[in-house]
């Protein structure tokens, strides 16, 4: 099997090489014997490529300064095939790899181009480059063409242009514009034709004839793009292009809206012009932005807006007879159109820009305040520019206004007066206004400004908070009570707003325990009192709300003494009276000062004068008719030491 396959790859070789079939048949024995050790792992490689353009019977014709493309489609290749190109007298003239390749032919003769694979596989084809001198100049207009006003022939935008520019267009289809060429000499056997781009028929030439003519239709549309192909004698194709217009010069006629502008404001000018369409035109404005081109036909209305002031900006403008005007402080807006029949200049100035003010105020120490702090406002607007040709100036006023009328003092400053309409009129206010707020509540202060290029305002809201104002007060509580205390709003004498705070220190009272100092939203303690006296604890309080401060106030805390009284025994005789009278001897008996008793004997049959009875003291007489035993009456005391403290049974 593998002898019948190397013939058959001997034969197809041979196809593409034949002066390669003696070198083939000692590469098949070579290949027989690889094949005997390596089994299937050997393919053979066949070399062949393809060719834009395509060769014709085994021959690619080209002309001088042509490019051939080679690509390969060899077979059995892989990714570490070694492609050998050789391309006779081309460039390059060995490229690597499998393509495609480019190459150009500059020099006429008779070539070889081949590629051959690392095993000695080559495809080849001849490559015939033809003698190509003739280089075509362009048409000349012919006469009647060269004797009628309008006809001519320019340069433009790197295009030869063949133009009538003698009367207004559109033209009627009736009545075209005809032009008469003469072509320039062409070698015997030369083919010419001429495609005139408006969709009519080619015109073919032959026999050395170069007269010509040919009528445009300015109806539809006023420039074509016409080519004049020449087929040489040796099959090379020649190829010319122009440009053909109908129309005229374009003009310019500019208004605008004024010589002022003011940022962000647009300006405005109109742009008049004889519309000839295929026309450019380029708007340019020397404030650094870049230029606009339109084409025609397009909107007359030209808008720009100028983000700069003109001032510190010289333009330069033509005027009469030649001569410049140099504008300082100005813009210029020059305007530049052009077409295949001409152009045109023209330029509209000078265009001052002035800077609108922008209001703004700075408000110090802050928005929201406590009632009669005093606060800042700085105008620290920008004051824009006003440009003219009287120069540059920074001139603006302003005033403030505040749309409540009370509530505040002017302690600093003046508002000004704006009333008049027209802003030069009006009364400027001083930069720094200083107002205090005796009112709580929310302020309005406006800032408006103006200059040449209009008005502008701000206004800030002052947000005035209420501090609490509170008087001293004085509460009483028993011995080892809690006390909690919270003042009540009550206008005007007790003002307490909503989320007041507390902040207390206390003078120290040696008798009282739990006097120390807080914070809080109410002020609060638990006190014990080891006296048998009323004892007294001040605290000097600070209110506050939203960072606002109250005058201090104080709160005197009343503890009254408890009551400790142990069980008494008294001895009287028969008909005799007692009086108890209980002292104060800390710890073990407390009477407070001013201590009062009730008291309701238990009833004894056998004794006469137990009777209920109130004072300072327990009193009573007593009498018995038994002699023995002794007899006992029992009193069951309340003794109450007035305030709130709770009484005491002994």
């Amino acid at each position: 099997m593998c002898i019948e396959r190397c013939k058959r790859d001997e034969s197809t070789l041979t196809q593409f090489m034949p002066d390669q079939k003696l070198k083939f048949k000692s590469f098949a024995l070579v290949f027989l014997i690889l094949t005997f050790f390596l089994g299937n792992n050997f393919h053979a490689q066949n070399a062949s490529f393809n060719t834009i353009p395509a060769a014709v019977n085994g021959v690619i014709t080209i002309c001088e300064g042509e490019s051939i493309i080679f690509n390969s489609t060899s077979t059995g290749t892989n990714s570490n095939t070694d492609y050998d190109w050789n391309f006779q007298g081309g460039s390059p003239n060995s490229p690597n790899g499998s393509g495609p390749h480019s190459i150009n032919y500059n020099n006429d003769g008779n070539y070889t181009a081949s590629l051959t694979l690392e095993n000695n596989s080559t495809a080849s084809v001849n490559v015939q480059v033809i003698n190509n001198n003739f280089n075509p100049s362009a048409p000349t207009l012919a006469s009647p063409s060269t004797s009628v006003f309008g006809y001519s022939s320019s340069t433009f935008e790197n295009l030869v242009y063949f133009k009538y520019c003698g009367t207004l267009i559109p033209y009627s289809s009736n009545n075209g514009i005809p032009f008469n060429f003469t072509l320039p000499s062409y070698p015997t056997g030369t083919i010419v034709s001429i495609n005139w781009g408006d969709g009519t028929a080619n015109t073919n030439l032959n026999n050395g004839s170069t007269a010509v003519s040919h009528t445009f239709n300015g109806s539809i549309q006023n420039e074509y793009t016409m080519s004049i192909t020449y087929t040489l004698p040796g099959g090379c194709v020649i190829t010319r292009t122009y440009g053909v217009f109908l129309g005229l010069a374009p003009t310019i006629q500019l208004s605008g809206n004024g010589n002022s502008a003011c940022i962000p404001n647009d300006y405005e000018f109109n742009l008049l012009t004889n519309n000839i369409p295929n026309t450019t035109y380029v708007v340019i404005f020397n404030d650094n932005s870049p230029a606009d081109t339109l084409i025609a036909p397009f909107n007359s209305l030209i808008t720009h807006t100028f983000v700069n002031s003109s001032c510190g900006t010289n333009s330069v403008i033509s005027g009469q007879g030649g001569t410049t005007i140099t504008y300082p402080n100005s813009y210029a807006s020059s305007i530049i159109a052009t077409n295949a029949c001409g152009n045109t200049f023209s330029s509209i100035g000078p265009i001052y820009v002035s800077e609108a003010v922008n209001a703004d105020i700075t408000v110090a120490p802050s928005n929201t305040v406590c009632l009669n702090s005093v606060v800042n406002l700085l105008n620290n607007s920008n004051p824009g520019g006003n440009v003219s040709n009287l120069g540059c100036d920074t001139t603006n006023n302003f005033y403030w206004n505040i749309t409540q009328t009370s509530g505040y003092n002017i302690v600093g400053g003046s508002l000004g007066n704006g009333t008049n309409p027209f802003w030069p009129f009006w009364t400027s206010g001083s930069y720094n206004l200083n107002l205090q707020f005796t009112s709580p509540g929310s302020y309005d202060i406006e800032l408006v400004v103006a200059n040449g290029c209009g008005v502008d305002s701000i206004t800030e809201t002052i947000n005035v908070i209420q501090f609490p104002v509170i008087p001293s007060n004085t509460i009483t509580i028993c011995n080892g009570n809690t006390f909690n205390y919270s003042p009540v709003n009550n206008p005007p004498t007790t003002i307490v707003p909503n989320g007041t705070t507390y902040t207390w220190t206390v003078v120290n009272n040696p008798n009282v325990g739990g006097d120390v100092n807080g914070s809080g939203s109410s002020i609060s303690g638990t006190l014990t009192n080891s006296t048998n006296t009323t004892q007294n604890v001040v605290y000097t309080v600070t209110p506050s709300v939203n960072g606002c401060v109250g005058p201090p106030f104080t709160l005197t805390v009343q503890v009254v003494p408890g009551l400790v009284i142990p069980n008494y025994t008294a001895n009287i005789c028969n008909n005799g009276t007692f009086t108890v009278t209980p002292i104060n001897t800390p710890p073990s008996v407390i009477i407070p000062s001013g201590t009062t008793f009730s008291w309701v004997p238990v009833n004894n049959p056998n004794v006469n004068g137990e009777v209920s009875g109130t004072g300072t003291s327990i009193t009573g007489t007593l009498s018995t008719n038994i002699t023995t035993p002794g007899q006992s009456v029992v009193y069951n005391v309340t003794a109450n030491s007035g305030a709130t403290c709770p009484s005491q049974t002994f």
